[in-house]
């Protein structure tokens, strides 16, 4: 399957722009940003190459000054992830130490338990130290060290992740409300997030993860948002999965219910924030491939961007689609066919579908076809 599909058929071409044109263009939507992620620890310059094209590129920690020089120059904005709500000793952004000293050094103050706790957001079988937001020193000293590590590397934002209440183990939800009797943990976070846009300033980026969740407490600092396998997902067997478009009665389970029910909602509540839809993927080449195409078509469903990551894979996975060009929906949202698990939406320069059936299906008001499903598709006009 090529990255881009072409309608070949004269008939279909014609009847596609001739809708397009009529339609005309909504004039209230933005082209979104390209966004990608790389957590490798060292990316080789072809890679580094790849990831350059991207409007924004999330790395797992701080680049070094060679692989910093390379990224900018073609300017893209780098942004930090950063572990919001805990930290594994002697692992994360402080490489050399200073600010898990300075942690340490605070302890009593800063942290919710003295020693690593198991639980939560950690990851299995590891133990984490976890910060007490209800501290007011501590946020400030969290934002200054951020701010500064940011501007010291050329770094324009910081990915935070685990934001919020359900992200801690249940024992430090119990010390926290101990602490901090009538506090609201989630409205201590926000004060953090309050910090850094200060700090940052208005051309610095800050990316939540699943601050939809809590759009008042978050996204009302917040440029980028992300969804995490809302499209395709790597089950624990290690098998890659493509989400339908709607099911019953797990309609929950499915893209269009969270979408419209969550996501959706709090893009109208905060319409200056992108979302941004990072799914993962693992397998063969077609697999990989054909998890991207989904993962995107589904993301300019409604006009957002998306990105796969593939765990264990250290060598970029390199697709043309992330950068065509679409230009903007003529229509204000998708069409869809829920009952047979296909949805769609068309563009200035073409359409975008998903089939998350297993028959193909015809659109037969365009009279295009959706062959070999599960599959996303992006129908672009043909150059002239």
């Amino acid at each position: 399957m090529s990255d881009m599909m072409e309608l070949t058929r004269r008939a279909s071409l014609s009847r596609l722009f001739t809708l397009l044109q009529t339609k005309g263009v909504h004039s209230g939507f933005r082209r979104p940003a390209r966004v990608a992620f790389n957590y490798a620890a060292r990316s080789s310059l072809s890679d580094l190459d790849y990831f350059s094209a991207f409007d924004v590129l999330v790395t797992g920690g701080v680049l070094s000054p060679d692989q910093i020089r390379i990224v900018r120059q073609h300017g893209t904005h780098l942004v930090l992830y950063v572990w919001s709500s805990a930290f594994y000793p002697n692992e994360g952004i402080d490489v050399a130490g200073a600010w898990q000293a300075d942690v340490g050094r605070n302890a009593g103050e800063w942290l919710l338990s003295a020693n690593t706790v198991a639980g939560g957001a950690a990851d299995s079988g590891k133990s984490a130290f976890w910060y007490d937001f209800g501290h007011a020193g501590f946020r400030q000293a969290f934002a200054d060290y951020l701010c500064a590590l940011l501007r010291r590397h050329g770094y324009r934002g910081v990915f935070l992740d685990t934001l919020g209440w359900d992200a801690l183990p249940a024992d430090l939800k119990e010390e926290f409300q101990q602490r901090h009797r009538g506090k609201n943990y989630d409205s201590e976070q926000a004060q953090l997030l309050a910090l850094l846009r200060r700090g940052l300033g208005a051309r610095g980026i800050l990316f939540t993860n699943q601050g939809y969740r809590k759009p008042d407490f978050f996204l009302r600092f917040s440029d980028f948002d992300l969804t995490e396998n809302s499209f395709t997902y790597v089950t624990p067997l290690g098998e890659t999965r493509f989400r339908p478009w709607h099911t019953t009665p797990n309609e929950w389970d499915s893209i269009a219910v969270p979408m419209t029910n969550l996501v959706m909602r709090a893009s109208r509540s905060y319409p200056r924030v992108q979302f941004v839809h990072l799914n993962y993927a693992t397998g063969n080449a077609e697999t990989l491939q054909r998890a991207v195409e989904y993962s995107f078509a589904c993301g300019r469903l409604w006009n957002h961007s998306a990105f796969v990551a593939f765990p264990g894979i250290q060598k970029a996975i390199r697709s043309r689609i992330y950068f065509t060009r679409l230009g903007d929906p003529v229509t204000r949202t998708y069409q869809e066919d829920r009952g047979h698990g296909v949805a769609w939406r068309a563009f200035q320069n073409g359409l975008v579908a998903v089939n998350s059936s297993d028959q193909p299906y015809r659109i037969e008001k365009i009279g295009v076809t959706l062959p070999d499903p599960p599959r996303g598709y992006v129908l672009a006009r043909l150059k002239q």
